[in-house]
């Protein structure tokens, strides 16, 4: 018999906002903010868009194909360096 607790402890997103457009992500990533901050869950965002990822988000920044991880940050540290790998990212 499996036991699911009553509140999970963290979420985990894939891609969860590719398919919307950036005006529904970010409502979106509002509501699961406000859902998870009072209890302090962590959530865990696998995202390509920018506006996908939450401005006081700790940010990893893989590399190729996933292979190591590059740099890691906060997004407004990483954002605030011109030749970050997260800003290169992005310029593309």
């Amino acid at each position: 018999m499996a036991v699911r607790p009553a509140h999970p402890v963290a979420i985990m997103l894939d891609e969860a906002m590719s398919q919307l457009d950036q005006e529904t992500a970010v409502f979106v990533l509002k509501a699961i903010e406000e859902c998870a901050t009072p209890y302090g869950d962590t959530v865990i965002s696998i995202a390509h868009s920018e506006y996908a990822i939450h401005k006081d988000s700790y940010v990893i920044v893989l590399g190729p194909n996933g292979m190591g991880i590059v740099e890691q940050g906060w997004k407004a540290e990483l954002a605030s360096n011109p030749n970050s790998a997260y800003n290169q990212h992005f310029k593309d």
